[in-house]
């Protein structure tokens, strides 16, 4: 590499960073201006940057996009710049994206170049990675849940005429729950026919409503807000809401071409309607595909799963708009193998320890609730959560296997997309019962049966554990997977 190009990487690191003084900015722009090549070379590490800041660099090791530049178009108001991006869908031998990124120019200011439209991407980029955070140094990747103080979290329909703000009527919060009560416990029917509990708790929201449905969130905001004593700040203009909207469906910034068509839109529901839009690009099912199989299984991978059928399996799901809850299932009660059914390898991934890395992710995950601790003592702090809860909700994967598969006397090998081999996993049940047994802080050897929402499987029962605790999960009245 040259030097002019190591100083260039060396100025883009430091505007990524928001490091960059007036001297060396300008420096920046005489660079790009005087080689398209440098422009090329800007432009790829802006986006793997913003990419990797999003959580949706890589799955597994596999590089997230790749860019090139096809042509530069300039005039007095603006210069676009054609680059196409490598879908990570190459699994399904989809086409590369072409996507455009250009600038603009402002009354009263000289004349901006491409660095001045991608820095107002970077130094958003930069605000929501501060925002994440990996929350276990063995675990996956997870991105932090807490919302926004903002006031652009959830979409305000202006034709239906509800708002937000901090002066609203005072809501009242939402309870934290536990991971399970110790009261009402319940054994589950020995019969299929036998009725399940089912009914939710709370009232019931019309989800055909789009404007009962904002003004559901909205409340829920005013509740956040009040509860932490948040002032919001004012509702983000149509050219910072475009990009974020961009970012948080499809995990890239918006093309020149995608953003002046939204600018030009004068209807009151562009908003509303761009969201529909988003919401069934294809790009969006690839996006919240790469997001979760960092999620399930991690960016390390240490216990070599098959993330490349993880990711299709993933895709596939949200692609077809299936239910979360059919989807959370399918991951709990997979079997087969990591080549052949994708689900599985969430598991795989997580059955060493007596599967308590399983039952942790499980209920982090789905059931959003901090459990790891419980694994060797009660809460310190929520005296409702306790040790036998964890070991309860354990019991349910105890019947679950993870074997190699073999070739002859060898483990079978598969190909990846990134040219390397994985080991091929086979993930089975067998029919052993019983208890499960852990030991107290004081020493004291404990038995307990897989029990979840009060309801114990019994030691004897002939049924699938993972799938009694899938048909738990749906019959949930305090619906957790929903939250």
């Amino acid at each position: 590499m040259n030097p002019t190009s190591v100083k260039l990487l060396e100025l883009t690191s430091l505007y990524c960073e928001q490091q960059l003084n007036e001297e060396q900015s300008t420096e920046l722009q005489q660079l790009l201006k005087s080689d398209p090549v440098l422009l090329e070379l800007f432009v790829s590490y802006v986006q793997l940057h913003g990419q990797l800041s999003w959580d949706s660099g890589v799955c597994g090791l596999r590089a997230a996009a790749l860019c090139r530049m096809d042509k530069i178009v300039e005039d007095e108001d603006h210069a676009d710049v054609v680059a196409d991006s490598a879908r990570r869908s190459a699994l399904k031998a989809s086409t590369s994206a072409s996507d455009r990124v250009g600038n603009s120019s402002a009354a009263g200011s000289r004349l901006r170049t491409l660095v001045g439209l991608a820095c107002v991407a970077a130094i958003l980029l930069m605000m929501v990675s501060r925002l994440m955070s990996p929350s276990q140094q063995d675990g996956p990747n997870l991105v932090n849940q807490e919302p926004l103080s903002t006031g652009d979290v959830a979409t305000v329909d202006s034709a239906a005429g509800t708002s937000i703000g901090p002066g609203s009527a005072e809501i009242p919060p939402l309870p934290l729950v536990g991971l399970n009560q110790r009261g009402n416990r319940r054994t589950a029917p020995d019969s299929e026919q036998e009725p399940r509990p089912s009914e939710p708790t709370g009232p019931v929201l019309d989800l055909s409503d789009d404007a009962a449905v904002i003004a559901a969130l909205n409340d829920r905001l005013r509740a956040g807000w009040q509860e932490n004593n948040v002032q919001p700040v004012a509702t983000a203009d149509d050219s910072e809401w475009v990009r974020r909207a961009y970012l948080t469906f499809t995990g890239r910034i918006p093309t020149a071409a995608e953003v002046r068509t939204f600018l030009n839109d004068s209807s009151a529901r562009k908003r509303p309607v761009l969201v529909d839009a988003l919401n069934q690009d294809l790009r969006t099912a690839e996006n919240l595909a790469v997001i979760w199989t960092n999620l399930l299984i991690g960016r390390s991978n240490p216990r070599e799963v098959n993330e490349d059928a993880m990711f299709v399996f993933l895709e596939e799901q949200f692609a077809d708009n299936q239910p979360w809850l059919k989807t959370v299932g399918q991951l709990i009660t997979a079997s087969g193998r990591s080549d052949e059914n994708g689900a599985a390898n969430f598991l795989l991934a997580h059955l060493n320890n007596e599967a308590t890395p399983a039952t942790a992710v499980t209920a982090r995950l789905f059931l959003g609730e901090q459990v790891q601790c419980t694994q060797c003592h009660d809460h310190p702090f929520a005296r409702d959560v306790k040790q036998t809860q964890f070991w309860a909700l354990n019991a349910f994967f105890k019947q679950v296997k993870r074997q190699p598969v073999l070739l002859d006397t060898r483990p079978m090998l598969v190909s990846m997309q990134d040219g390397r081999r994985r080991r091929v996993w086979e993930l089975t049940d067998s029919n052993d019962g019983g208890m499960t047994f852990y030991e107290t802080r004081r020493g004291q050897q404990v038995a307990v049966l897989p029990e979840y929402a009060g309801v114990v499987i019994p030691e004897d029962s002939p049924r699938n554990r993972r799938e009694e605790l899938w048909h738990l999960l749906e019959t949930d009245p305090d619906q957790k997977v929903a939250r």
